[in-house]
């Protein structure tokens, strides 16, 4: 289960800023990935995030690479 979470000051900001100039955003955390996408969505973030990668996801978690290839993997 996920905490509340609040966001650090000018989060929003630096994220817009990234989409501004074209710059990927990813997550990749331990936390059950339905659940993080459901909580990242619930703080209006999700479109600022080309890939959520949480626990469940790929075969093998962290800290093996497959969820950082999974969230690369749509990279042309």
């Amino acid at each position: 289960k996920m905490e509340k979470n609040n966001l650090f000051p000018d989060v929003k900001k630096i994220l817009q800023l990234c989409d501004e100039f074209k710059i990927d955003n990813y997550i990749i955390s331990s936390h059950e990935g339905e659940m993080l996408r459901k909580e990242i969505a619930r703080m209006d973030l999700h479109m600022f995030f080309k890939k959520i990668v949480g626990s469940g996801d790929c075969p093998r978690e962290k800290p093996f690479i497959d969820p950082i290839l999974e969230a690369l993997n749509d990279i042309k």
